[in-house]
Parts: structure tokens; sequence; C-alpha cells
């Protein structure tokens, strides 16, 4: 355990003004060598400067299609696949009234984009129809427009999601790491839906959403559905009080599905459903469309932002029946923008203002127990994301030991640059009316959330949309960065044996 930070720094921790220039804090191994740490707020534990987060420089996997609400899966190979929204209802006017708008509907082929890396995100390839010219053409005969999710089997099948304008959802699988795909199901929804989600536990494949008759049509009232074939056949099974992202876990089968501040629980495959378990039933989570976090030993994860004004993370060890691990981020973000050089080795950094910043779209990746990592869209300021111009950057808290009294937080900023620059509408749809009258507040190019996930070596990856490298195109552009060095969320014991769920 790294022993307490020195008095004068934690003066500063306390007042939460930020001091641009920290000194550097230190501790002594048992061999009484001095070892660099990281500066923190006082009572909570310390990283060595030598284990801070390092990631790759951000960049654009494509530079043509559009990149809204990306979601993003690791095969047993280690594959990256990153799927994102085409952008029809993303659509924001150009800032130059030259620039002819060709990039909404540009290699668009009757999917949701795809895209594949073997090199851990270096380069990508667009993946469409088998052979054709670019790269284009459906993958299978499950079609769609929009919302793609992801799935990874416990076989190591990749099943994933496109919803087809609201009228229905479709499914696809792939047997060979993502590389072709099986004859799909154009019609596994069975009803009209909005956002839908994916789960799998062994050989039984999950289907669910936001169905806006309030069932799928079956008569049953039933919403969640299963697939042991593929998603070529479905039999609907229960119904849940929730329309949020879902996770099973792989020890038992147990399903998680997100309520904003809380869960829902099945432990019979989604014939029944717990009342919603909130961690916060005060606070205001907004636009949440994430997904619950399972760690290694079980324990659930889940984070927030009340009314983007504070950011926070929640776990339990009893499938959401108690949450004693409540950790408020937000002095950390403060703490943060305040030593920003202190934190980060940055010599590009100055004026370092202590800001209790703006939160958008929190997501939570878990690893081993107690180990989680809290990504969201954010800014130095703090307006709302409906007003505020930006700039907007992408951030991520490593929280160790969060189950614990003495947790560590180590805060990175994942886009040197801004990802977006403008209000960031939050209105759905909606968000058209306006924005074709080229209102800034109706730009939805980002969609309405983004992800991360963990890789089996414990470095996180992350992908969202991009709107600031081409702010011409009336679309965002899908972006990536991975870890590539520092603490990871797995731990050295556990690497090799415990492997991160993704839906």
């Amino acid at each position: 355990m790294l022993r307490p930070l020195l008095a004068a720094f934690a003066l500063c921790a306390l007042a939460l003004a930020g001091c641009s220039q920290s000194p550097s804090t230190t501790t002594h191994t048992g061999s009484g060598a001095a070892v660099a740490v990281l500066p923190t707020l006082e009572g909570f534990g310390g990283l060595a400067r030598a284990d801070r987060p390092t990631f790759t420089a951000p960049i654009l996997l494509d530079n043509v299609r559009a990149g809204g609400e990306p979601v993003m899966a690791i095969t047993p190979k280690g594959t990256l696949l990153v799927s994102s929204h085409p952008g029809f209802t993303h659509y924001h006017p150009s800032a130059d009234p030259t620039h002819l708008p060709t990039e909404i509907a540009q290699d668009f082929a009757g999917q949701t984009y795809m895209w594949r890396s073997t090199d851990d995100g270096a380069t990508w390839t667009h993946i469409g129809a088998p052979n054709a010219p670019m790269g284009l053409g459906p993958r299978s005969t499950g079609l769609g427009v929009s919302d793609p999710d992801f799935t990874v089997m416990a076989d190591g099948s990749i099943c994933h999601t496109d919803l087809e304008s609201l009228v229905l959802a479709s499914t696809e699988c792939s047997r060979d790491d993502g590389v072709t795909w099986l004859p799909g199901n154009p019609i596994a929804s069975g009803a009209p839906i909005d956002r839908q989600w994916l789960a799998s536990y062994k050989n039984e494949f999950y289907f669910t959403g936001n169905y806006l008759a309030g069932d799928d049509g079956s008569g049953t009232g039933a919403d969640f559905r299963a697939s042991t074939d593929f998603g070529l056949t479905w039999t609907s099974r229960g119904s849940t009080p929730c329309n949020g992202d879902v996770v099973a876990r792989p020890s038992d089968g147990h399903l998680f599905q997100s309520c904003g501040t809380g869960i829902t629980v099945s432990d019979d495959g989604g014939r029944t459903w717990s009342d919603v378990r909130a961690a916060d039933s005060a606070a205001d989570s907004g636009l949440s469309l994430n997904e619950p976090a399972l760690d290694s030993a079980g324990n659930v994860w889940i984070s927030y932002a009340d009314g983007e004004r504070t950011l926070h993370l929640a776990g339990s060890p009893d499938e959401g029946k108690t949450w004693p691990w409540m950790l408020d981020l937000t002095p950390h973000f403060r703490f943060f923008s305040g030593n920003l050089v202190a934190l980060t080795n940055s010599t590009t950094v100055s004026n370092a203002v202590a800001t209790n910043g703006t939160y958008v779209w929190p997501w939570v990746s878990a690893g081993s127990d107690g180990r989680v990592a809290v990504s969201w869209i954010g800014s130095f300021g703090d307006k709302p994301s409906t007003q505020y111009s930006g700039p907007w950057y992408v951030f991520t808290a490593f929280v160790l030991g969060a189950n614990t009294g003495t947790p560590t937080v180590v805060l990175s900023q994942l886009t040197p640059k801004p990802m977006h620059v403008g209000p960031i509408c939050q209105s759905g749809t909606t968000c058209q009316v306006s924005s074709v009258q080229s209102d800034p507040s109706g730009d939805r190019r980002l969609g309405d959330f983004f992800e991360t996930t963990i890789g089996t070596d414990g470095y996180l990856r992350g992908t969202w949309a991009n709107t600031d490298e081409r702010p011409a195109d009336v679309i965002s552009h899908p972006q990536f960065v991975r870890q590539t060095g520092g603490v990871r969320l797995i731990a050295d014991d556990m690497l090799g044996k415990f492997t991160p769920t993704q839906g």
C-alpha cells in the first residue's frame, strides 16, 4: 500500500482550488527506493507515476463513412470489430456553404457500417459483402439503417443487430472471426422497435429493446427474446421493466439490464425480471444508454451523470439489492483539471483551472475484482451539453480497488484535441427538425452514446464519433483509441484467466 501524500499537497487537494504546478509525491519501497507517485485527493490510494495509463493517438477508422453511436467487440482471437450508425438521422448542415453533402449516403449498402482490425486498431477494413468492390454490399440478409450492437458468444461467434427504420430489427452472426456472416434474420425483433440490444450466454443469443407498442406483438407482453440457432428463429421470453443495454454473467447466466441509475435482474434467462434496483433514485441520469459492467468477482457496476453536473460510479456485490460502493468522481475531475501538468506530464497545457466539468453519456467497463474504467464525453466548462459549444473531449477514470475504502482514481484525457465543437443535441431523432434549419442546438452527429471495452490483456479500448477532424462534413466519423501501457484493468495474476464480458 502506498504511503499517504505529503501534507502540503493534501491541503491543496482539500481546497479543490487547483494547483497548476503540484510537486511530485514520493513513497518508498521496502528496500527504501523512492517511487514517484501521482498526486491525488486526500484519502485515496496513490498510483506510481510509472503506472500512469498511456494511450495511442486517436485515429479515424474511416474518413468517408459515418460514425455515430459506434459499438465495439473483441473476438477471442483479439480481432476488433466496430459498427456505427450510417448517419441518416445524425445529419447536420455543413458550415461550408459550398460543401456538397455526398458523404451522407456514400458507400451505403443497406446495413450499418462495420470495420474489422486484426492489428489491435492500427488499421481497419470496412466489412461488406464478400468480394464486393470496396467492401460494399450487405454482409447478410440482416439489413438495416441504424442502431447496431454486438455480442460475443461463448463459442467465439460474433452476433450483430441492425435497425430497419423503427419497423423491425435484424440480426446476423459470424462464426469465422467476423470475416463472413451467416444468413441473417431481417425480422428478428418480431415487431416495431427502436433502440435494440444484444447479449448471450453459452449457446443462447438474446435480443431486447424499446418496443414501440410495449411488447413484441406476440400477445404475451414479452419484450425479451432468445435464440439457440444464431438468430434464425426466436422465442419470446419475458417482459422487462427497462429498455437499456443488457449483459449476461458468464458464471451463471444471470442477466443485468440498465435502468438509468439502476438495474433490473433476471436469473432465469429473461423469463422473469426483478423490479428496478436503483443505486440513486434521486439522480437525473438523462439520456443514458449504457451497459452494466461485470468484474471478475461477479460484482455489478454502473456509472451515471446526475444532470450532467456530477459523475458517479456505483457497485453491487448482490445483484443490485444493495450498493455499498458509491463514488462521486466529480472532485477527481476538478482536481485533474486544476493540475493537468502534474498529472499528465503535459508540456503544452497552461493556465490549468479547476472546474467541475460536464459529463455526457458515461460508459463503464470492468476488469478484475474492483477494477473499472468510467469514460465520458466531457468539457472543461460546466454548462449543459445542449447549450455549450465546447470544445468536447473524451476522458476516462481508472478506479482500482473500487470496492474498498481507499480506491485509487486516475484520470486520463483520451482525445488531446477536441472530438466535437458545438452543442450536443439530446432529443433523439427530433433533433433533425432544428438541425436541418442549421440551428447549432440540433447537432446530433455524435448519436446518443459511445463504448469502451477491455481486452484480455487488461488494456482499455474506446470508440466514439468525431466531428472535429472533418468539420465541413454533415456527418461524424468513427474514432478509436487503445491503451498502450500503464496499470492494467486486469490484475497481473488474472491475465489469461479472465475475459471481460461484452454483451
